[in-house]
């Protein structure tokens, strides 16, 4: 399952906390490709979370793979990540 985890602000700003919750997050299942998609995202900042079977991973950037992959919505935008990785704890 992919799950998209709004991020909580803390008081470093070079780096953000995700409020991972499965319970109230929104999820899908990637399709056989790998891909997924959600709509009707609320504005804010977020993290896409992938629920592997012991863990969760917040994804990284396929293209550098030292920054996660956060995001801001924005009302009436689409966003597209490009290719990401899980794995990284």
């Amino acid at each position: 399952m992919i799950y998209l985890s709004r991020l909580i602000p803390t008081d470093n700003q070079e780096m953000d906390a995700v409020s991972f919750d499965k319970s109230t997050d929104p999820f899908i299942d990637p399709d056989i490709e790998g891909g997924f998609a959600f709509s009707d995202v609320p504005p804010g900042r977020y993290g896409i979370v992938v629920q592997a079977p012991l863990n969760q991973y917040l994804t990284r950037y396929a293209n550098d793979q030292t920054k996660d992959v956060i995001i801001t919505v924005e009302a009436g935008q689409s966003v597209d990540v490009g290719r990401i990785l899980a794995g990284f704890p």
